[in-house]
């Protein structure tokens, strides 16, 4: 059970998958979950466990490519996986088990392995060891908004 949250600012859209948060290493047995931005401006939610990889697209109506800052929120309970972006929830899903491993770093612009550097700005990053509720993310993202 975990949630993790960033506020993230870009300009140009990427031209392959560009990873603002990730832990672990690319899709091996150790990668647990990361967050990407798509060609299309899409902010991605992948999470992996022992028996299951998931992939949560925020759907092609929500480009964050634009120049202002957007919080992009994952939230991961024992059963189910959401994404937000800017407080609003854009995907979920269940999962079979939390059971992640621990011991990959947490790389912020990156993702291990090489390839899909971030291009944009990245503040605020936040790992939580439990999952946020709507209204805890609706009160952090207001809490930043002004930026």
């Amino acid at each position: 059970i975990f949630s993790t949250s960033v506020w993230i600012k870009q300009s140009v859209l990427p031209v392959g998958n560009q990873y603002f948060l990730s832990k672990g290493i690319g899709f091996s047995n150790n990668f647990t979950f990361g967050f990407y931005i798509q060609p299309g401006g899409e902010p991605t939610f992948v999470v992996k466990n022992s028996s299951d990889t998931i992939i949560f697209n925020s759907g092609s109506d929500t480009s964050v490519v634009d120049n202002n800052w957007h919080m992009i929120t994952g939230v991961v309970t024992n059963s189910n996986v959401y994404l937000y972006v800017d407080s609003v929830l854009k995907a979920s899903g269940s999962i079979s088990s939390s059971a992640f491993d621990g011991n990959a770093p947490i790389l912020v612009g990156d993702v291990a392995g090489g390839g899909g550097n971030f291009n944009g700005t990245i503040d605020e990053v936040r790992v939580y060891s439990r999952a946020l509720s709507a209204s805890e993310i609706l009160e952090h993202y207001l809490a930043g908004a002004g930026r």
